[in-house]
Formats: structure tokens, sequence, C-alpha cells
């Protein structure tokens, strides 16, 4: 039998309409920095790489060539990791002076997600994972304007509780 070896999501893609637009939005909301912007064999098509880790080769990517006639964001979803509950907390501030859709919070047992669209209507999660593993299958939400010691204690006990009703 072949092994095969484990591969990684290294970066993606997502076409859109106004790069400066979402540029600014991703600076200012998800704190990533412009690391490298060109313009493909001078084509139309304008490329921008955002991210925080120039070790991690175009850890996202805008594209300028999203078609005129999309009606909705052309990505499921796109999810950035952030270290605490606490970062969690400022994108949620940050986010309350956008014009943001669909902004809810929740708990995935193994991670606390923030979810929201940003300007061009893509999906986006951004999440701190939890000390848990679970089976992914729930999705509560949580509020995140409680304390960091209480969104703990509550979700442990989530946890718990679902794991007995899995053993049962």
């Amino acid at each position: 039998m072949v092994q095969h070896g484990r591969s990684t999501l290294t970066h993606m893609g997502i076409f859109v309409e106004d790069v400066d637009v979402m540029m600014d939005f991703y600076q200012r909301v998800i704190a990533v920095k412009s690391i490298d912007r060109r313009n493909e064999d001078q084509q139309k098509a304008e490329i921008i790489f955002p991210g925080n880790d120039v070790e991690i080769q175009h850890q996202f990517i805008l594209v300028t060539e999203r078609p005129e006639d999309a009606e909705f964001g052309v990505t499921h979803q796109a999810s950035f990791r952030v270290d605490s509950i606490d970062e969690l907390r400022e994108i949620a501030v940050r986010l309350g002076g956008e014009n943001i859709r669909d902004l809810e919070a929740k708990d995935h047992g193994d991670v606390w997600s923030l979810y929201f669209r940003d300007p061009e209507g893509n999906l986006l999660e951004i999440y701190v994972t939890t000390p848990w593993q679970v089976e992914q299958s729930y999705a509560y939400e949580f509020d995140l304007n409680k304390p960091t010691d209480e969104i703990i204690a509550d979700s442990r006990k989530l946890v718990d509780a679902l794991s007995r009703q899995v053993r049962a």
C-alpha cells in the first residue's frame, strides 16, 4: 500500500470587485498587512497577498477578476485563527464600526468562532482553539461579552454534556 503524506492548505484566493476596499477591511478588522502586490503580466488582474507571516507564501490572496454578475461572495468560507478569546473579542469590537452582516459567535467545542461577511459577502470565520477535541456536530451561540473564565467554564460544561450523550 502506498503511504500518503498529509496535505495542508497553505493559501487560498478570492475574487473581489474593489481590491482597495477589501484590503482596507482586512487590514483594519483582521489586522493583516500587504506582503506583496502585483499586476500579473500587465493583464487587468491585480493581486494582493495579505498575511502576517512572510514565511508562509501567499497566505491569502485577493484577485480583482470577480465576475460582474456575481450576486454573492465567491468563496464559501475563509477562516483565520487567533491566539485568545481576548483577540476574538477585539475583532468583534472592531466589527462594531463596520456594516457587517450575519455576525454570530459560535461554540463548536473544539473552537470558539466569530462568523461574519466581508464587504463583498464572503463568509469569514475568526476562531480560537479550545483545549478539547470533540466530534464536529454542533454550533451553539455564546456570549463574547462574558468574562473569559465564564466562556471557558460554559464551554467545558457543554463539551462534558455532549460527550456523555455520545457515549450513552
